[in-house]
């Protein structure tokens, strides 16, 4: 049931506020809560914006099908009952969202109730791979979680290999070449840092030989 009741609010709606009087709500329906009942009585509040009185006289607006400059009666509803529900029935129907709902409740008068225990409704676990990745460090020989080195150890690493390829005589003898492959299979980075460290032990030999 919808009544008539006196202005509660003296302020302007949120779009006559912002200065888009073009947009004003024009009427709202409200609902005046009686007591503890969960359903009270509605009525629509009117927008007391001047401007729009000013620049739309008479202006009116249906609170259920939210058209303007209809003819609506004192609950500020259409006086065509027939017509704005016709409207409103079309709008609906051409609303994606409510066209997604009608498709599921469609699925369910055809299924039936969804089952809560349905298995193909619970939320699906992203498979990771149990296999932990293992490896062994090239300078100690400990566990990895995969690496070639523990921490700290690839420095050790080249370090001592560079000394061993410099403890060779001639850089073509099958030690020094398997040496050589070896570091260079390890990837660019700790080759060159291989490299460096082969050579400042040669200038530091050369330098002592002076």
């Amino acid at each position: 049931m919808t009544t008539t009741a006196p202005q509660k609010r003296i302020v302007r709606c949120g779009w006559c506020s912002s200065g888009d009087h073009e947009h004003c709500a024009v009427a709202i329906e409200m609902e005046s809560k009686d007591g503890k009942a969960r359903k009270g009585t509605k009525y629509p509040w009117f927008c007391p914006c001047e401007d729009c009185a000013r620049m739309f006289p008479g202006r009116t607006r249906c609170t259920n099908c939210k058209r303007y400059d209809v003819i609506v009666d004192g609950a500020s509803h259409c006086a065509d009952e027939d017509n704005c529900a016709k409207y409103r029935k079309k709008r609906r129907a051409e609303n994606p969202a409510m066209q997604q709902i009608d498709e599921i409740r469609r699925e369910l008068e055809v299924k039936g109730p969804i089952d809560p225990e349905d298995p193909s409704l619970r939320r699906k676990v992203r498979q990771t791979s149990s296999k932990a990745k293992e490896g062994k460090c090239l300078c100690c020989g400990e566990p990895t979680r995969g690496g070639k080195f523990l921490p700290g150890h690839d420095s050790r690493y080249v370090s001592a290999q560079a000394a061993a390829y410099d403890a060779f005589p001639h850089r073509h003898d099958e030690g020094a070449k398997a040496i050589y492959d070896a570091m260079q299979a390890l990837g660019p980075a700790l080759h060159a840092k291989w490299i460096k460290m082969v050579e400042k032990l040669r200038k530091k030999a050369t330098d002592g030989d002076k």
